[in-house]
């Protein structure tokens, strides 16, 4: 659950990544002023024709820079656009009944597809992928008391350019107050995060300055040329930022989940040991097995799975375990002591 959209995101911007290297390796080998600075070992022959074919070095920077700037932010967006589709449907199912959403969740919904259809017309607008008919069905479903399904359009408005402000309004629409400031405060985020802020930055000033140098790059008035580094630890942010956005998605979700008796705790991790190794107690009957999925955590919720298991010191292919069954349990991921290990029922 919300890990989809990070994976996803994680393999673009890899590919991106290598690309903006390989380009800077390259353009560096063609203008080096001997071979020893060079970072590619090139034929002498093979270099010539390089030179020769080459495009200039400036020109040929401020073109990677605004082709990757615009396909970071460009990732970032349907990162988070996907995620609050992912949210939508999955809070959907927990409450069947629209009546029972939260209120403010309910208006915002209600406030979106408003906007929506305002501004709808069969072609040439913003919205004209959507029929009316998808458009109203989840509002008018919902009303009628039938199945029915938030739309994600609906929270997802703001015709401005996705920084910090932007992105916690979406996501305040959800019912999640503050939520750029609390991602970045993630401790996946914190190392990245001190990093640009001890060179003078925010999270919320470095996220404007991806944005502007994107925007510039769109309307051809480039003022700035990032370097390959800059460009790609700009992709770094955009990754991080992505997986703590779904990491509060996630929380959200389960905790709702254990609201309304649709998500219940199988055990709980009591004691921490070195090596992601918990000393372990079951919380209800059920069979624990070398592979399982789980959601846990203590306060933020991760997606992991169940890497051995043991009674004493004897590993265990599975275990079928009562309420308080003690056992040995190593995960994917470390917890903090304490944490609860949660699965849907």
């Amino acid at each position: 659950m919300f890990t989809a959209q990070p994976i996803a995101l994680g393999r673009e911007l890899t590919d991106l990544r290598a690309v903006v290297e390989w380009q800077d390796n390259l353009r560096q080998s063609i203008y080096a002023s001997s071979p020893a600075l060079a970072p590619l070992t090139l034929d002498s022959a093979v270099l010539d024709l390089l030179r020769r074919s080459a495009p200039p070095k400036l020109a040929w920077q401020v073109f990677d820079a605004s082709a990757a700037a615009t396909r970071v932010y460009a990732l970032l967006e349907k990162a988070i656009c996907e995620l609050v589709e992912e949210y939508v449907l999955q809070i959907s199912r927990l409450y069947p009944q629209y009546e029972n959403l939260k209120e403010s969740l309910r208006i915002n919904h209600r406030v979106g597809v408003g906007h929506i259809l305002s501004r709808w017309a069969p072609s040439k607008t913003l919205y004209s992928n959507l029929s009316e008919d998808i458009i109203a069905a989840g509002l008018t479903d919902g009303l009628r008391g039938s199945t029915y399904q938030l739309l994600s359009d609906a929270f997802l408005t703001d015709s401005d350019n996705y920084r910090s402000e932007v992105i916690s309004r979406i996501f305040g629409r959800l019912g999640l107050n503050g939520a750029f400031d609390r991602a970045v405060k993630i401790a996946d985020a914190r190392p990245f995060c001190e990093k640009i802020e001890s060179a003078g930055d925010t999270p919320a000033s470095y996220l404007n300055r991806l944005v502007s140098e994107r925007n510039e790059a769109s309307h051809g008035s480039l003022g700035n040329v990032s370097s390959a580094r800059q460009l790609i630890e700009y992709a770094d942010f955009v990754e991080i930022l992505v997986t703590c956005l779904a990491t509060l998605l996630r929380t959200d979700v389960l905790n709702t989940g254990l609201a309304t008796g649709a998500a219940r705790e199988v055990a709980q991790a009591v004691k921490k040991y070195s090596g992601r190794i918990y000393g372990s107690r079951a919380s209800i009957q059920t069979e624990l097995r070398p592979g399982q999925v789980y959601l846990g955590g203590r306060g933020l919720i991760y997606e992991l799975s169940i890497e051995e298991l043991r009674i004493g010191p004897n590993p265990q292919a599975s275990i079928a375990t009562d309420i308080g069954t003690e056992f040995g349990m190593k995960l994917s991921r470390d917890l903090p002591e304490g944490s609860g290990l949660f699965t849907w029922i």
